[in-house]
């Protein structure tokens, strides 16, 4: 009985080891806008997350948060990334608020012995996506891409918040604080 079993498990286990290399590799992610308002499965989408694996669309289970900081308090708000039909491809629906400053975080894969990749989103006042970024670190010629933790994502957020210039409101008042030292301007260039 033991005989009879040896060769099947050493097939199973050569088996195995040799196709192992073909899923080697961390997946990549990447944002596509805007989404294809022909497809009902998109269509109203706030964007698309493809996750790749070697260049080939590939399955890997995805989150996705928004990331914000509103009056100096960080928000999390968990968004919902449905498949589209479309192999590696789902659509996120998210509603930006008006208030602070947020980000959309998307991350494939999620255990810490799972490889997984994350795209940093910044989204402007209007609510739009300005650019996207993977976080990667270099492997010879190829981009790998890195694990970005929760103290990553605040601190990118931070950094948003900083680089953000004022919006009009907030400079509503720049033209009456100048009347009102045009009078010191003048009695000094007067002396």
């Amino acid at each position: 009985m033991r005989r009879s079993l040896l060769a099947p498990c050493v097939a199973l286990l050569l088996l195995l080891t040799a196709t192992t290399p073909a899923f080697a590799g961390a997946p990549w992610i990447s944002i596509e806008i805007p989404a294809n308002g022909m497809n009902p499965l998109t269509r109203d989408a706030f964007c698309l997350v493809r996750v790749y694996h070697h260049g080939d669309p590939a399955y890997y289970p995805v989150t996705v948060t928004a990331e914000g900081l509103v009056d100096g308090v960080r928000r999390t708000v968990k968004l919902t990334a449905t498949e589209t039909g479309m192999p590696g491809v789902y659509a996120v629906r998210y509603q930006p608020e008006k208030n602070g400053t947020w980000m959309v975080v998307a991350r494939v894969g999620g255990t810490s012995d799972e490889p997984w990749a994350t795209v940093i989103v910044p989204v402007n006042r209007e609510g739009q996506i300005f650019n996207a970024r993977v976080p990667t670190r270099r492997d010879g010629e190829t981009r790998i891409p890195i694990r970005v933790t929760a103290a990553d994502v605040d601190q990118m957020l931070r950094a948003q918040v900083a680089s953000i210039a004022p919006d009009a409101r907030s400079l509503a008042g720049l033209p009456l604080l100048g009347l009102l030292l045009l009078p010191a301007f003048r009695r000094r260039r007067m002396s």
